[in-house]
């Protein structure tokens, strides 16, 4: 179901939505609503946005086997206002809680894939500026949900697709922290 709030505030509740796309099946594998398939062992065709959003739904799946609960996907809101008036919009890859914990946590988790590692690790991408716009994104979630209390973390996940070979994914758990 998305949710929009005046326009400006959308994000994607799972685990309906995020379970009906790993359920769509098509005759060579798991296929997303942009026709990405996941059995497709060629990383190259893939656009930048496609493999994003496979790397996403990668993570999801990983968290939830690990007894995660995705409650929020790609959420997006206003953050603040360029000099020139508009408007700065921040994003957020999934919001689950880590329920292995007591009590539970509330875990921003931003996703990072790569095709290869030539250049850096994917987490790399994942850079100061980066994180301030992932810090700013998850004080405007706590703040419309009333969770400013509730403990919370930031990991990141980073997976690489090479070619030919099964995923690599890596969760690092509390990459960086709020200084607030």
């Amino acid at each position: 179901m998305n949710v929009s709030w005046k326009g400006r505030l959308s994000f994607k509740y799972s685990p309906l939505s995020l379970w009906s796309i790993f359920n769509r099946r098509s005759q060579h594998g798991i296929t997303t609503e942009s026709g990405v398939d996941d059995s497709d062992s060629s990383p190259a065709r893939l656009s930048p946005r496609q493999l994003g959003q496979l790397g996403e739904r990668l993570a999801a799946r990983y968290l939830a086997d690990q007894g995660y609960q995705i409650v929020v996907t790609n959420f997006r809101g206003p953050i603040g206002r360029r000099s020139d008036g508009r408007s700065i919009e921040g994003e957020i890859d999934l919001i689950a809680y880590d329920q292995s914990l007591t009590p539970p946590v509330l875990v921003f988790v931003e996703v990072k894939m790569r095709r290869d590692e030539q250049l850096a690790r994917p987490e790399a991408a994942v850079d100061h500026r980066k994180r301030l716009r992932i810090i700013r994104t998850a004080r405007l979630y706590r703040r419309l949900l009333s969770l400013r209390r509730s403990p919370f973390r930031f990991d990141v996940i980073s997976i690489l697709l090479l070619r030919g070979a099964a995923p690599s994914l890596v969760h690092l758990k509390r990459f960086f922290k709020d200084h607030q």
